[in-house]
């Protein structure tokens, strides 16, 4: 009775990382060693396939970019197998156009588009973007159409809405503290085939604010009654601008109003009125146009 023994060599190979400098020692020559190994043969490392190409990171459309494919290490080596270092591998991509990519079609709708009796219609088919193009790509159209016949008469359509919005803000457009709000609604069914929409859109409540508002950029002061206006407009609210006022063919009068606002907070309006006399003579003319009579 005898047994057999397997023996191998495991072989290691070495390689110069860094080269001796200064003086110092050098290197080994030889690189190479080996040892024997008892049992298994030598097995080189087994490797899985290469991934797909990753997706090209280019920004810009023509841009040039790198992209990557990798493999994995399934199984180690044993007893002096190979294995390659290498498990990453690159490319050059461009950003390409890319058209785009649909859905299937959808199903034929109701044969009905707009005709509210029985006659000739139109059917609509849709079909929706999985991927949109870029980089000027194309894309067919979305939808498509097709002729029908409708054989029984639709009925009526009542419209049907939405639910109420919030109350907007109070607005208001004359010099009160009193103003408008308003809510409103949307149809979200629009009544078709002589159908009917009952419904209300839009709904108004009266609305009271504690100060009164500014007009025309005017801005509002606590200690006085009242706003004080930009240059060229007059009135509590600012409401109010100079205006020309003829009084006949003859003559005009410019009414300037200045507002003024003392150190106490009393505001003062200055009135100016001022004559232009296009023709001499006729003193008639002059008394109308500072009202006179």
């Amino acid at each position: 009775m005898w047994t057999r023994r397997i023996t191998d060599s495991i072989k290691i190979n070495n390689s110069i990382i860094t080269y001796a400098s200064c003086g110092g020692n050098t290197c080994p020559s030889n690189l190479r060693e080996s040892r024997l190994c008892y049992g298994s043969r030598a097995e080189n490392c087994q490797l899985s396939s290469w991934s797909e190409w990753s997706v090209c990171p280019a920004i810009r459309c023509g841009s040039s970019a790198m992209q990557t494919s990798t493999r994995q290490r399934i199984t180690t080596e044993k007893c002096g197998g190979w294995c390659t270092t290498t498990f990453r591998k690159r490319r050059w991509c461009f950003r390409r156009p890319v058209n785009c990519k649909l859905s299937s079609w959808s199903e034929w709708n109701t044969c009905n588009g707009t005709v509210c009796t029985a006659g000739h219609g139109t059917q609509v088919s849709f079909r929706h973007k999985i991927i949109t193009e870029t980089c000027g790509g194309t894309c067919p159209s979305t939808f498509k159409t097709r002729s029908c016949f409708n054989f029984i008469n639709r009925t009526a359509v009542e419209c049907q809405v939405s639910p109420w919005s919030e109350w907007g803000d109070c607005k208001r457009t004359s010099c009160q503290l009193e103003g408008i709000q308003t809510k409103t609604r949307n149809k979200t069914v629009k009544e078709e085939c002589q159908g009917t929409c009952k419904y209300a859109l839009l709904q108004t409540k009266l609305c009271t604010q504690s100060q009164l508002p500014c007009f025309n950029g005017g801005k509002y002061k606590p200690n006085i009654t009242g706003c004080v206006c930009v240059q060229g407009y007059y009135g509590v609210c600012c409401e109010k601008s100079p205006y020309f006022q003829v009084s006949s063919p003859w003559n005009k009068r410019r009414v300037i109003r200045i507002a003024a606002t003392s150190s106490g907070g009393i505001v003062f309006v200055i009135v100016v009125s001022v004559c232009y006399k296009r023709f001499e003579g006729l003193r008639s003319s002059l008394r109308s146009c500072l009202g006179l009579g």
